[in-house]
């Protein structure tokens, strides 16, 4: 799901002007992806129709949406730092989320004892109708109870881009999982692809199989072929990273069996 937040503390206390946010909350609203999903007032004990409304701004609930590209009315004018949250990780953190279908039964609940009151507030009805509208256009949901353990659930553009990335390879690497380390495999990936060069990725391939004499040279001549051919690979990087971790291997191999029969040839002779 997608939250909106302010980029900067000094917008975010232009739009708290009451004074919610002082000290550590202004940057704990700023920056999630430091602290985590921490609302403004964790203890207020305020409703769900009463944050979904706005009408208090001192909140125990921060709101997000499960449209893929987030809900435009919590992107204010526009200008919003866009974070994104892995529901998974989040509820693991210990989180509770209050979801579509919940918020807009809590404002039918709230509606129906507007409407048993001996005189109707029909202005506080139609609030709340509009208010329920725009929850369910936009798909917003609730996060209630996050703490600092939920910083693992949420990404900014650049960490989402990374971790897209790390999937790719973990699942293009897997079969690989019993011969290397995966995760220095991984860091060499992505910095082979943040640098557009097969240097990382070959030299943590030729660290991890140094045992193998004669590795390096077929290792750097079969990277030099593979990423030739890998960079036709649609995604920018992963060409770069794939070719040369396959021409890597495959020619580390290749000089790992050169040596060997060369050493047994050796021992033969004498």
């Amino acid at each position: 799901m997608v939250r909106y937040t302010y980029k900067t503390t000094e917008n975010a206390i232009k739009y708290h002007s009451k004074g919610e946010l002082v000290g550590i909350k202004t940057d704990l609203k700023v920056f999630p992806e430091k602290y985590g999903l921490y609302a403004v007032s964790p203890e207020s004990g305020n409703s769900i129709v009463s944050h979904v409304r706005g009408t208090t701004k001192n909140s125990q609930y921060v709101s997000a949406s499960t449209l893929s590209n987030g809900a435009e009315r919590f992107n204010i004018n526009g200008s919003s730092k866009k974070l994104y949250i892995d529901i998974n990780k989040l509820k693991q953190s210990g989180a509770t989320l209050i979801s579509t279908e919940e918020i807009s039964e809590a404002f039918i609940d709230a509606n129906k004892k507007l409407m048993n009151k001996n005189k109707v507030d029909i202005h506080a009805v139609i609030r709340n109708n509009d208010a329920r509208h725009k929850a369910i256009v936009d798909q917003e949901v609730l996060v209630k109870g996050a703490d600092k353990k939920s910083v693992q659930s949420i990404y900014t553009d650049a960490s989402l881009s990374k971790a897209k990335l790390l999937v790719k390879l973990e699942r293009a690497f897997f079969p690989l999982a019993c011969i290397f380390t995966s995760v220095e495999i991984v860091n060499a990936g992505i910095n082979s692809a943040e640098e557009k060069s097969i240097r990382p990725i070959v030299q943590e391939v030729t660290k991890q199989v140094a045992g193998w004499g004669g590795a390096y040279i077929g290792m750097w001549a079969g990277g030099k072929v593979g990423i030739a051919t890998g960079s036709v690979i649609g995604t920018p990087g992963i060409g770069t990273i794939i070719g040369g971790l396959i021409g890597s291997i495959g020619g580390g191999i290749l000089g790992y069996y050169g040596i060997s029969n060369i050493l047994e040839n050796e021992k033969d002779e004498d």
